[in-house]
């Protein structure tokens, strides 16, 4: 007996009216054939893996519901269209691929959506690991395995963490590609994407963003870069979001190492059409533009003569390093740091190796 979706949602109501609703449910269910029902799912993520995490945890069994996931994180339009192809009764997925098959007169409703942010922040991991704990030490890498993410898989395959990539700030992303091509680089996009965001008054939104990419083989130092346009900034820039519990306001600086700082830093200023700044150690400054932070491009050596209270020893010898960040107290990121904080003359420092492969330098904004 296959379940429809008029049928689940006179199930969900009829199980929010009270208790004994809810126990005469799954008593009459019990004295019938299990109802069939198949699931697909957009994305790997907790927001949509709810109904996934209640067919682990037997709920729809003791209803009588036979769910199944013939499909797990095929993307939200592919989740839409195979339920309006009929692959599958159900999908859980944004609201985004549904309204774009709506407006096209396609037939697919939503019967539910969340009401409220979730709380806290998840981690999703195999079923028997139960505890923080136990993933200490452990790695997180990607979920599923694309051709977008192939870079991203090949540099955590190199160095297991770090710095992969570093965004500029677009302010017309279609334009910014146009502009690269026409220096003579094959600029990847521009890519539009969203998420769901929960605003202040407790209403769902989402922010939207559009990015291009320079060229994969175009990293100077190996450090890849790419352009953010936000398109919805009253759903990014929340005041609320802005507010940090180790008080930084902005990034000031980013850290690459290299064998050979000029000849990378030259690389990105040729990138992004911008000078270099030669330094009277030998390192390489290049800006990124108008209040934006710098790129300081420098030996591992000439970095560690410039931070020797902190060790370096999980940098890699060429690549993004480090971060230096912006405080509007210098207690405040002290105390967030916790034991890993170490505090100098020139500000805090959190050694690579407590966070995630990048040096971080707090300094007073």
């Amino acid at each position: 007996m296959s379940l429809s979706r008029r049928t689940v949602l006179q199930l969900v109501s009829g199980l929010a009216i009270s208790p004994a609703a809810s126990h005469l449910a799954r008593a009459q269910d019990a004295q019938t054939v299990a109802r069939q029902a198949r699931v697909a799912t957009g994305l790997l993520a907790t927001w949509q893996s709810t109904a996934w995490l209640g067919a682990e945890a037997g709920l729809f069994k003791k209803r009588a519901i036979d769910m199944s996931f013939p499909a797990i994180a095929v993307g939200g339009p592919q989740a839409a269209t195979g339920l309006i192809r009929g692959d599958w009764e159900f999908a859980h997925t944004g609201t985004l691929p549904v309204a774009e098959d709506v407006l096209k007169g396609q037939d697919i409703v939503i019967l539910a959506t969340p009401t409220s942010d979730f709380p806290n922040a998840f981690i999703m991991t195999r079923k028997e690991i139960a505890a923080l704990t136990q993933v200490n030490g452990k790695k997180v890498g990607v979920l599923t395995e694309t051709e977008h993410n192939a870079p991203t898989r090949a540099y955590l395959a190199r160095h297991g963490e770090g710095i992969e990539r570093v965004a500029f700030t677009a302010v017309d992303a279609a334009a910014g590609a146009e502009e690269i091509r026409a220096r003579g680089y094959a600029a990847l996009g521009p890519t539009d994407f969203e998420r769901p965001v929960t605003m202040p008054d407790g209403t769902l939104s989402a922010a939207k963003f559009r990015t291009f990419q320079w060229p994969i083989e175009e990293a100077p130092a190996g450090l890849r870069i790419f352009a953010c346009q936000h398109k919805t900034r009253e759903t990014v820039w929340i005041p609320q979001l802005q507010q940090h519990t180790n008080a930084v306001k902005c990034l000031r600086r980013a850290l690459v190492v290299s064998p050979d700082p000029a000849r990378d830093a030259a690389h990105l200023a040729r990138l992004i059409d911008r000078d270099v700044s030669a330094g009277p150690d030998g390192a390489a400054t290049v800006a990124s533009g108008s209040d934006r932070a710098d790129f300081l491009f420098l030996t591992k050596e000439q970095l560690r003569r410039r931070y020797p209270d902190v060790s370096l020893a999980q940098l890699p010898e060429r690549g993004g390093a480090g971060l230096v960040l912006a405080t509007t107290n210098l207690a405040a990121a002290e105390k967030a740091a916790g034991k890993a904080a170490i505090r100098t003359a020139g500000g805090v420092l959190v050694a690579p190796g407590a966070a995630n492969g990048v040096l971080l330098v707090f300094v007073a904004a």
